[in-house]
């Protein structure tokens, strides 16, 4: 083929090759856009759910507001949640029987006299993240029905009676370290609960021995907080 000749073919060629890299380019376009208003339909939706479902983070009341949740995809917490309406009853029942395995975000309770049942019956939770809590919190049954729970750490302050992980037969050692450690010490004739099982487990001296609640470790962890009573059920 002459050089002439080949000059002629590219250049035949050229509207073949600009029409394929248009159609091409349209495709990706397409696509680009369309995973791009996906994206940007999404997180509006996102931010009109959880923006009116948390008062734009400014809620404070949570009374049973996740209780028996199944929609485990559409729970993605926005903002953390601050629970402060300074009544007895704001923390009551938030997650009670909801099928979340991480609530995702902490929990702060700056005035909250009473946690009855937060996470009670809770059989999917795995992490309970942060709970900041105050000396005044209470609590009763709020981890009753937890058998899978794992993580959790305290900050603040714990003063009151009726906290039991008694059911928790999966609480890790940082967990239970975590819980003993913000145990009051100003405080006396308190008690806390553990399930024998997860201290065995987390406290075991060598792997697969089960014996963690007759470790050293565990011992001086409890006798740290001698002003307690530190059970094991």
């Amino acid at each position: 083929m002459s050089i002439a000749d080949k000059l002629v073919t590219i250049a035949n060629n050229v509207p073949i090759v600009f029409g394929e890299g248009r159609k091409l380019g349209f495709e990706e376009g397409w696509r680009d856009g369309e995973e791009i208003g996906y994206k940007q339909g999404y997180q509006a939706y996102y931010d009109f759910f959880w923006d009116g479902m948390q008062n734009n983070g400014n809620a404070a009341n949570y009374v049973g507001r996740f209780r028996r949740w199944t929609n485990t995809a559409i729970y993605q917490p926005k903002y953390t949640f601050v629970h402060s309406t300074n009544t007895a009853a704001s923390a009551q029942d938030t997650f009670r029987e909801a099928f979340f395995a991480d609530l995702k975000v902490d929990n702060i309770f700056s005035d909250v006299s009473y946690l009855n049942y937060f996470c009670y019956g809770c059989s999917s939770l795995v992490n309970a993240r942060t709970f900041h809590v105050t000396a005044n919190t209470s609590y009763s049954n709020v981890f009753g029905g937890c058998a899978k729970l794992e993580e959790i750490r305290f900050d603040g302050i714990i003063g009151k009676n009726g906290l039991s992980f008694a059911e928790c037969v999966n609480l890790s050692r940082v967990s239970i370290e975590s819980v003993i450690d913000h145990l009051s010490t100003t405080t006396s004739g308190l008690k806390v609960t553990f399930s024998l099982a997860s201290v065995n487990k987390a406290f075991e001296t060598s792997g697969g021995t089960n014996d963690g609640s007759t470790s050293g470790d565990w011992t001086t962890l409890v006798a740290s907080k001698s002003n307690w009573t530190i059970s094991l059920a």
